[in-house]
């Protein structure tokens, strides 16, 4: 009788362990959908001496967005969110008008007070990062100033859907 009631609980116990590794596959893939879904541009600003915004914002294709506001922007800390694949072409867009592939990777000078940008662009199969600290082209600022515009517009609820804190 004894060995029934073994083979039984030995039985039950075998089908909850292979559940559980059931569930963790599907974590794994889950995991793993999320690493394909990489940003295709990404943008730091960097602390000064003074008061300079400091944040890091990453880019999906799928129009998600991670945005970390460091210091001296208007909403400090983890934020994730989705905007329209309407801004997120017209970034795209943006990235190819100032011909991203084809800037220097670094433009700085000795001077220790600046705060650096620096972007992070990976699309159609090429990558290419530029640190903008001092004297990057106009056409460099002026794209910089493009993407604090939409920040500003992700801060202020402008622009952007389900923004959530993520706790920290």
């Amino acid at each position: 009788m004894f060995k029934y009631i073994y083979i039984v609980v030995i039985f039950f116990l075998s089908c909850s362990i292979f559940q559980s590794n059931k569930d963790l596959l599907k974590n794994e893939l889950v995991q793993l959908s999320d690493v394909k879904d990489k940003p295709f541009f990404s943008m730091r600003r960097t602390a000064c001496f003074g008061q300079c915004p400091t944040y890091d914002v990453k880019f999906f294709n799928s129009g998600k967005v991670f945005y970390e506001g460091k210091k001296f922007v208007k909403n400090e800390g983890i934020y994730t969110g989705q905007i329209n694949v309407k801004i997120i072409a017209l970034i795209q867009d943006k990235i190819r008008e100032i011909n991203f592939f084809d800037l220097d990777s670094i433009y700085d000078a000795r001077i220790s007070d600046l705060p650096s940008v620096i972007l992070e662009v990976d699309m159609n199969e090429k990558k290419h990062k530029v640190i903008d600290r001092y004297k990057g082209p106009n056409e460099l600022r002026e794209f910089e100033k493009f993407i604090d515009n939409i920040i500003l517009k992700i801060e202020s609820g402008v622009i952007g859907d389900n923004w959530m804190r993520v706790n920290e």
